[in-house]
């Protein structure tokens, strides 16, 4: 609980410098989007590996309301379903920001537009993931809606970082902002409908090796930072 309190007292800190910033830095500040040509339809393959795209297939589906919030914080988004030579099926959800400064693109968060869909998370877990030998922080989710269980996976990208949602991504975020830098970035999930957890999560990391692999070094970046 006391270590608990410490973070929590951190996070408000960082929240606050990360605002006076905000206030008094709004000139001269580097809009980090511009290094990137980003069209995600075109940059992420329909077919790669033994996985393809499955045309038409159902996600999770959100209220006009909440497509609407989203239009509103993130340029870009994708939501795809694709399905292994074994069957196996996967669904992929990507949004893309041009800024990730503020907490407002927090918004489609699993643990945030999952519950909002009417979903229970019965299990939370910080790991990290290790696609091509790459170290990456990342959250499983295990989240039920009735008779669906669907455990997912997920990390976000803010500016060339990939990090967990708290006081990493502050962290991210105060030193853009010291660099006078507007950060752009991506939140990507993956899930699939299975009431094994763990056969689930590794049918996951499967699906996002082999995403990574095929995709070209720039999208690669953009998918999952600097070190990719």
């Amino acid at each position: 609980m006391k270590g608990y309190a410490v973070q929590t007292l951190l996070l408000l800190a960082l929240l606050l410098v990360i605002g006076l910033l905000g206030r008094h830095w709004q000139q001269g500040r580097v809009w980090l989007a511009e290094r990137h040509q980003v069209a995600l339809e075109q940059q992420i393959p329909a077919r790669f590996a033994d996985w393809q795209l499955v045309p038409g297939g159902a996600v999770v589906e959100v209220s006009g309301e909440a497509r609407q919030a989203l239009a509103s914080l993130y340029e870009q988004q994708i939501a795809r379903v694709y399905r292994a030579a074994d069957g196996s099926e996967v669904m992929l959800s990507l949004v893309y920001g041009r800024d990730q400064s503020s907490d407002l693109s927090q918004a489609h968060r699993p643990e945030i537009c999952y519950v909002a869909q009417g979903f229970q998370i019965e299990g939370r877990e910080p790991i990290t993931l290790s696609p091509l030998g790459q170290a990456l922080p990342a959250t499983r989710l295990l989240t039920r809606q009735g008779s669906r269980v669907e455990p997912l996976t997920y990390w976000m990208v803010v500016g060339d970082k990939v990090v967990r949602p708290g006081i990493e991504r502050k962290w991210a975020q105060l030193g853009f902002a010291l660099r006078k830098e507007i950060p752009d970035g991506v939140l990507l999930r993956v899930s699939s409908l299975d009431e094994r957890g763990e056969h689930a999560f590794a049918l996951q990391q499967r699906f996002l090796t082999a995403l990574l692999a095929a995709v070209d070094p720039a999208t690669r970046r953009l998918l999952a930072g600097a070190g990719a």
